[in-house]
């Protein structure tokens, strides 16, 4: 009966001192650090010395902040809520690199003579948007496909064929 007393009372002291030691004011770096983004941009044959960062809100796109660079490499910080569809670019938007940025380290590597070949590497939803519009691909293929059929049909007056395209639909 003693050897559980002094269980009981080893187990109560230990609780205690990890409950105790989790409340010390000795403040935790991680937690006390806020979420935030950086994005190193690198856009090849291009001489642009300044970039910037828009992003796209219910009211239309907004700058959000605006960079000197040299030749094409630039690096913005700054923290969102959530993802935010942004656009990198210059000052009037008539070339922009456009991504899902969510607070991580972003890495874009991109040629100005190839808007929309560039390489994002480094936001989860960029990443996930990417994977969602590859998936959705095969399926605009086939939609594409029947609508082809569809006006084909009704072009010859099919009307055996555009109930069989709507049947498969």
């Amino acid at each position: 009966r003693q050897m559980c007393i002094r269980d009981r009372f080893t187990a109560v002291a230990l609780i205690s001192s990890v409950v105790f030691l989790s409340c010390s004011d000795k403040p935790n770096s991680e937690a006390t650090e806020s979420p935030s983004y950086s994005i190193d941009v690198n856009i090849s044959n291009t001489s642009m010395d300044s970039a910037f960062l828009f992003v796209l809100e219910s009211d239309g796109w907004n700058l959000v902040d605006s960079v000197n660079g040299d030749s094409g490499v630039f690096h913005f910080e700054g923290a969102v809520n959530g993802a935010n569809y942004m656009a990198i670019g210059n000052r009037k938007r008539s070339y922009s690199i456009r991504l899902l940025a969510d607070n991580s380290d972003i890495s874009i590597t991109a040629d100005f003579q190839k808007p929309g070949e560039e390489t994002i590497v480094g936001s989860a939803s960029h990443s996930e948007y990417l994977a969602t519009k590859d998936s959705m691909a095969l399926f605009d293929i086939r939609m594409e496909e029947l609508i082809k059929q569809y006006d084909e049909a009704e072009t010859s007056n099919d009307t055996a064929k555009m109930s069989e395209i709507q049947a498969d639909y």
